[in-house]
């Protein structure tokens, strides 16, 4: 891909009314293999709950370049970076 505004990979929980809602958000089981950016703003952004957290995410074989920012990462278990490069860009003077 060549680029994305935001997140090359995002799962955000805090979206409308965040955690005021009735409904947990589940996000398990989750694979990125092989994904290329050429620009980002974040390789990773994943913001879950304490009570739900983001759990099994894998990402193999990704090249992140250009990333202007750090990931974000909140409430995340068992997270595995195989072979994931990130190159951010130089900060203008």
């Amino acid at each position: 891909m060549g680029q994305v505004a935001e997140a090359v990979v995002k799962i955000d929980f805090f979206y409308e009314e965040g955690d005021a809602d009735k409904f947990t958000p589940v996000v398990r089981n989750i694979n990125v293999r092989n994904v290329d950016c050429g620009k980002s703003q974040f390789g990773v952004w994943i913001r879950a709950y304490d009570r739900s957290p983001a759990t099994n995410v894998t990402l193999e074989n990704c090249t992140f370049t250009n990333v202007a920012e750090a990931n974000v990462l909140e409430n995340v278990k068992n997270l595995s970076l195989i072979n994931v490069k990130t190159e951010f860009r130089s900060k203008k003077k």
